[in-house]
């Protein structure tokens, strides 16, 4: 099937994924043609427990963006509840509002497509082809563009799943769970409160 280049210029930097890695890649790269492609709206699909060391976002300056700081980390299982204060200050952090502010950094155009894979020295995509001089794997798991140069790289038998969800719940530390099942996979949850809610 022949694809068409999605447009006639060619970008400075194309960076599968607006997530948090392809905006920080992005917002330093102001005045250069850098193209962000993500399959949903920036800042709207959070992709972990929202949680960090402080030092990171404010080495980042993007203090804004913490709900809550935390200094205890509390490790239960099966057996017994430990626990211990953290290595460095730990944060829970609004992760659209941490998008948003490291968009607006940048100067990125943003399309709303999903990169396919790579092909024709370009990033396949729904509209076309985008081509670039550099292009970034921000796709997270999926390794959306190194799986084209290294089919196989991403073996579903060695990923994990998780479901998460946020629930009106006020607490101290971050909390982690962890057990073993019937099938000797290791299941882990976790608790990251953030001011009047937590993730779960």
């Amino acid at each position: 099937m022949e694809h068409q280049l999605a447009d006639g210029a060619e970008y400075d930097v194309i960076i599968a994924g607006a997530s948090f890695a392809g905006l920080a890649v992005a917002a330093p790269l102001r005045g250069k043609r850098v193209l962000l492609l993500d399959r949903k709206p920036v800042g709207t699909r959070p992709t972990s427990a929202c949680g960090t060391t402080l030092q990171a976002l404010q080495a980042l300056g993007l203090e804004e963006a913490v709900q809550q700081i935390h200094q205890e980390v509390t490790l239960h299982t099966p057996y017994r509840s430990v626990t211990y204060p953290a290595s460095h200050t730990q944060c829970v952090l609004d992760y659209a509002l941490l998008c948003r502010l490291l968009q607006e950094r940048g100067d990125a155009e943003f399309s709303q497509t999903p990169a396919l894979g790579l092909e024709q020295g370009g990033v396949r995509t729904s509209q076309g082809i985008y081509r670039g001089r550099f292009l970034v794997d921000a796709s997270g798991w999926r390794a959306t563009l190194a799986s084209s140069l290294r089919p196989g790289l991403v073996r579903a038998d060695h990923l994990s799943v998780g479901i998460e969800t946020v629930i009106p719940h006020r607490q101290e530390g971050l909390h982690f769970w962890l057990g073993i099942s019937e099938k000797r996979a290791i299941d882990i949850g976790w608790v990251f409160p953030a001011g009047d809610v937590s993730h779960v």
